[in-house]
């Protein structure tokens, strides 16, 4: 028996993904649990002013927008869910494909309390292992410290574990129990080894680090202020849907338009996606194809969004060749902000005939591909049936010519 595996030699892990039992597509359908940290220290301002919270917000804010872009453009179903962790953690959305409702309990957190990671992951994973087999799945953690709860609730500061112990907890659970096919993206915000008004370390680079590697996939992100916050959940929503092609930061005036570059398109590309984020005012993307079309509302299989924040164009099926990107800067009161350009491309899937070892005390082996010049399995199948027909029809013809010879001998 032969099963059929949907996407192979991707650059992001999660797509190669191993099929046990009947034959299964996978699809691009996707579920992402947003795990946020609103601990009190989430109160505290970043390197900007800005509230880490209400930076969180905003920077949520703008991936909810980029997922909504998606469900508009394309036919995947795209589910997020929304747990935050403070003393405990608490389910603030089970995965929905409503985004505007997730949107609207991200605006109404509050920042108290401790630093319950474990409990976090630990609830993010329950409701993942809910979750159709078939789907992608991922988690997105954001933390602007160390945890400081264990599993049982107990708190660390003053009298409780020690770091390097909740630490392991964390990675234990996730070790253990994280559902196959799942990707985890952690992102740290703040500086980097600085320690609280507490004496606790901020943010731990490699502790994040450990905890993105559990997965076969995903990675991890630092963010300083609010707009590096906002740069990082629009980057985490590209790696996590395709693969990176072009990415562009810096500073844009009143009425310039700035030329950002040019990037390449393969062949055989299932999507397109661009995204422009600022903190403020409007910036459009101007973008346009290998034959230097521009592409617009009337554009071909093209799906344009323009907000207060982010703008996105998703274009399914894009022209493989050299496309350029510029960018506008259409109302900028204080006449120059910063951006982000981010584009992406993802494959179109393909299905490659894998046939499993069923000697249980065989390990399990790899199926190599074969080579380019080699037939592939379907046009083997083809070429057999062809030949079995004509052996059938010069078997039919051999016997009619027997026949006749013996009517004219009776003859």
């Amino acid at each position: 028996t032969a099963y059929d595996i949907l996407i192979d030699d991707i650059e992001d892990g999660y797509f190669n993904i191993p099929v046990v039992g009947a034959e299964q597509r996978y699809t691009s359908n996707a579920t992402t649990m947003l795990v946020v940290d609103i601990s009190g220290s989430m109160e505290d301002p970043d390197s900007s002013g800005t509230s880490k919270l209400q930076a969180a917000k905003n920077a949520l804010g703008n991936l909810i927008e980029i997922a909504e872009d998606e469900q508009n453009a394309i036919t995947d179903d795209i589910d997020f869910g929304l747990i935050t962790f403070s003393f405990g953690a608490n389910i603030r959305a089970r995965p929905t494909n409503s985004l505007p409702a997730i949107q609207s309990i991200v605006n109404s957190l509050r920042a108290d309390g401790a630093t319950a990671m474990y409990a976090g992951l630990e609830k993010a994973i329950q409701l993942l292992e809910q979750q159709p087999s078939e789907r992608r799945k991922s988690i997105v953690l954001l933390s602007d410290g160390m945890p400081s709860e264990d599993a049982s609730g107990n708190y660390e500061w003053p009298d409780g574990p020690p770091f390097d112990t909740l630490q392991a907890e964390v990675i234990g659970l996730l070790n253990t129990s994280l559902p196959p096919n799942t990707c985890i993206y952690t992102i740290g915000l703040g500086e980097a080894g600085r320690l609280d008004q507490n004496g606790f370390l901020s943010i731990d680079p490699t502790f994040l680090s450990d905890i993105a590697n559990t997965s076969n996939c995903g990675n991890t992100y630092l963010a300083e202020d609010a707009v590096e916050l906002a740069n990082v959940y629009a980057q985490v929503r590209h790696d996590a849907g395709g693969i990176m092609a072009f990415e562009s930061q810096g500073n844009i005036r009143q009425d310039e338009t700035l030329a950002l570059g040019t990037f390449e398109v393969a062949e055989n590309q299932e999507l397109l996606q661009l995204t422009l984020n600022w903190p403020g005012s409007q910036v459009d993307p101007v973008l346009y194809d290998p034959n230097g079309t521009q592409v617009t509302a009337s554009y071909s299989d093209a799906k344009l969004s323009f907000g207060d924040t982010v703008s996105s164009i998703i274009i399914n099926e894009p022209l493989a060749g050299t496309w350029r990107l510029d960018a506008v800067g259409v109302d900028i009161p204080n006449d120059v902000t910063v951006y982000n350009a981010l584009v992406s491309t993802r494959p179109k899937a393909f299905i490659k005939r894998v046939v499993p070892d069923v000697t249980p005390a065989a390990p399990e082996t790899e199926v190599a591909t074969a080579p380019e010049t080699a037939p592939r399995t379907g046009q083997l199948e083809f070429i057999n049936d062809y030949l079995l027909w004509i052996l059938i029809a010069l078997s039919v013809a051999v016997v009619s010519l027997i026949v006749a010879t013996l009517r004219l001998r009776r003859r």
